[in-house]
């Protein structure tokens, strides 16, 4: 299987070298593509997809799922949630090394989803702990629904706002978050750098950068700020950090939606028909 190995991990042009001298990186390519051609009963992958280009990681999926059709047990052990979704039929969620859920892969994202973020679907957070990099810091994460209600309903409009920092005066950083569903499937992402305002601090270094959501965007259902990103300039990265927010939407029966009742997708725009008849 050796040739199997080399083609598969694309370690080819390194194969005189030393492995002590390989990146992270390309260790861990070369480690899978070994374990993977071995036929073992059982195959434990432990964040694999956690390196390695999208090519790789799509391989390294294809492999597992092939590994899986032949009747061999994976045990896949990771925090990306789309690819745990699309490849394993059962899960179990650790905490501080118990076992606290052992079931359906969908219960249990909701499961891991609900113990990692500090603020439980609540619409005002402020970190227990101070986070500082890099002179930002973040201070509260919050929603203001426009109704003027204590809870996001399907088809409200509403302003995310980001509390920050800066030790720096000259020029206020760019925000860029990724919004997903609360089993990791990817919604949108936004950027407050493509808007052409005025990013001057006038005698304050404290900031609130907000993003307005329209009316009918989102469907009912739990969100989570998957990534959040402040940067300086055009690129230089300040903080960035994963999986920090989560907000519920939910149903309203007597929305322009309320009585066409629960649909699926994780966005449900209203969006503006024509009709056009041919003479």
């Amino acid at each position: 299987k050796f040739d199997e190995i080399v083609s598969f991990s694309g370690v080819e042009k390194f194969l005189d070298t030393p492995v002590k001298h390989y990146s992270s990186g390309m260790y861990v390519r070369l480690a899978f593509a070994v374990a993977a051609h071995l036929e073992p009963e059982i195959l434990i992958i432990d964040e694999v997809l956690a390196v390695g280009d999208a090519d790789f990681q799509k391989k390294c999926l294809g492999r597992m799922k092939a590994v899986s059709d032949e009747g061999r047990t994976v045990v896949f052990v990771s925090h990306n949630l789309a690819a745990v979704r699309s490849l394993c039929n059962k899960s179990i969620v650790l905490s501080k090394g118990q076992l606290v859920f052992d079931g359906s892969v969908q219960e249990g994202i909701g499961k891991y989803m609900e113990s990692s973020l500090e603020n439980g679907n609540s619409l005002d957070w402020i970190p227990a702990k101070e986070i500082v990099q890099n002179g930002v810091m973040l201070s509260r994460i919050f929603i203001t629904p426009t109704e003027n209600k204590n809870r996001l309903e399907l088809g409200d409009s509403f302003l995310l706002s980001f509390v920050l920092r800066c030790d720096f005066v000259d020029e206020l950083p760019s925000l860029t978050i990724n919004l997903s569903t609360d089993d990791g499937t990817p919604v949108l992402m936004t950027s407050s750098f493509y808007m052409n305002k005025e990013k001057k601090i006038n005698g304050s270094h404290e900031v609130t950068i907000a993003c307005e959501f329209p009316k009918y965007l989102l469907n009912e259902g739990v969100f989570v700020i998957s990534k959040l990103i402040v940067f300086r300039g055009s690129s230089k990265v300040l903080l960035e950090m994963h999986d920090l927010f989560s907000f519920e939407v939910f149903f309203n029966p007597t929305s322009i939606f309320g009585l066409e009742g629960r649909r699926q997708g994780a966005i449900r725009p209203l969006f503006d028909w024509s009709y056009k008849t041919l003479e």
